[in-house]
């Protein structure tokens, strides 16, 4: 991680971390207090996640194009002029349409990712300690974002937590302005006809070597029909966990307010639960091969099950020991948000063209369409009380029985390498996944 930090793509990574750290309490608790009803709320994360996973389907689409000098900055100053609007905006539809422009960094995540990938960065990374890292990266400007939210909100005066993030934004968008290539790529434009080749160098030897390593494991090669029924079903299930984690994300903050807690006190719970995910990252997920991020799914998406369940069993702020049940559950709940952000984009990853970098965009886009049902479900219950949480218990257990079972579906990914060596599946693949 300390690389990536060192980098610009990285550094502007954790920038935008920072960002989204002190919009997740900041843009609930802003809405609410600006008077808002649960429906209103509800609909402005709605609109948002439609805008996002427009943002990065096209993304994914055109990753040469995005990837092109000026692209990545260009789409940071947007999503900092949108996050300007939402906070200062006097009316609702300017508010609505500074949501959707702050949603505009989401189409920069997987240019950042093919950035570093082509950079040298990753040239002795496999996938997933790869994107475990870029999650650790992510995690430690989540947590730097929060805190700053907790003393912008602590310190006398007018000042909007919201408008710090855009500020971290803008300083991202300065550091990526040289991040690209006129080709998209990262890479110098053809040279001209009868010119001699430039010899490569040893950075330009350790882009190429990440670029082949992250390529495609799954899709290339194997049955279109098996192909897309994977996506499809891998897809579903994230969907269904990050309905889970949206929820959580909107609803959780006005729970703990409306059980009569300070908004410091919601800062305090986020950086705790931020901080046991970064420990989990670390000990955990760095660990994790590619081929195993399916079978470590399941047990974390177990452990969100629970944590919800304890939620929404103790946590009601006006009962007993709720405030301490709310603080052990989300301490088990970062478990499962470590892994399922770090594994998620290798997942889909084993399925695609482009790799990692288009498993980053695709599960950009799958997470907006979990938060749409996340920020929507808990309309079937009156207010914001413990009761909430029951809603995102349910399908985390759906997913990790789907992930379960789906084990064929990794079948044609290993066929596919298998035929590849020239080998027998048993040789090259060893037990089964």
């Amino acid at each position: 991680m300390a690389l990536l930090i060192r980098s610009r793509p990285g550094l502007a990574w954790l920038l935008v971390a920072v960002m989204t750290g002190v919009i997740t309490p900041g843009y609930p608790l802003a809405l609410h207090a600006a008077g808002l009803s649960k429906v209103q709320i509800a609909v402005f994360f709605a609109v948002n996640s439609l805008a996002a996973f427009a943002f990065s389907v096209l993304a994914v689409r055109h990753l040469g194009r995005t990837g092109r000098r000026g692209v990545l900055p260009a789409l940071l100053l947007g999503s900092a002029g949108g996050l300007v609007l939402a906070a200062t905006g006097a009316s609702l539809p300017a508010i609505h349409v500074g949501g959707v422009l702050s949603m505009l960094f989401v189409a920069a995540m997987p240019v950042t990712v093919r950035a570093i990938q082509t950079g040298g960065l990753a040239a002795s990374t496999d996938d997933a300690a790869l994107s475990a890292q870029v999650r650790s990266l992510s995690v430690l400007g989540y947590v730097l974002g929060v805190a700053l939210y907790g003393v912008a909100v602590a310190l006398p005066g007018p000042l909007d937590p919201v408008l710090l993030g855009a500020l971290a934004t803008v300083t991202a968008a300065v550091l990526t302005w040289s991040v690209g290539g006129p080709t998209g790529t990262g890479a110098p434009a053809p040279a001209q006809a009868g010119a001699a080749a430039p010899a490569p160098t040893p950075a330009d030897s350790a882009g190429d070597e990440a670029a082949t390593r992250h390529g495609p494991t799954g899709p290339r090669g194997a049955d279109g029909h098996a192909v897309a029924l994977g996506l499809a079903a891998v897809g579903l299930a994230l969907v269904l966990l990050k309905s889970a984690d949206s929820l959580r994300l909107v609803y959780l903050p006005l729970h703990v307010v409306a059980g009569g807690h300070a908004e410091s006190w919601v800062s305090a719970l986020f950086v705790v639960t931020a901080v046991t995910e970064l420990l989990v990252l670390r000990r955990v997920a760095m660990s994790v091969p590619s081929g195993r991020a399916r079978h470590v799914l399941v047990v974390a998406a177990l452990v969100a099950a629970a944590s919800f369940a304890a939620s929404a069993a103790w946590g009601d702020g006006a009962a007993r020991g709720g405030a301490v049940a709310l603080v052990l559950s989300q301490v088990g709940y970062a478990g499962f948000a470590a892994l399922f952000q770090a594994l998620g984009p290798v997942l889909l990853g084993r399925w695609l063209p482009s790799g990692l970098a288009g498993g980053v965009g695709v599960f950009g886009a799958v997470l907006q369409v979990g938060a749409l049902v996340g920020v929507l479900a808990p309309l079937l219950v009156p207010g914001y009380g413990a009761a909430v949480f029951w809603l995102a218990t349910v399908p985390c257990v759906v997913a990790a029985v789907l992930l379960v079972a789906l084990r064929q579906l990794d079948e044609p990914a290993r066929e596919t390498a298998t035929a590849s060596a020239g080998g027998s599946p048993t040789s090259a693949t060893g037990r089964g996944a």
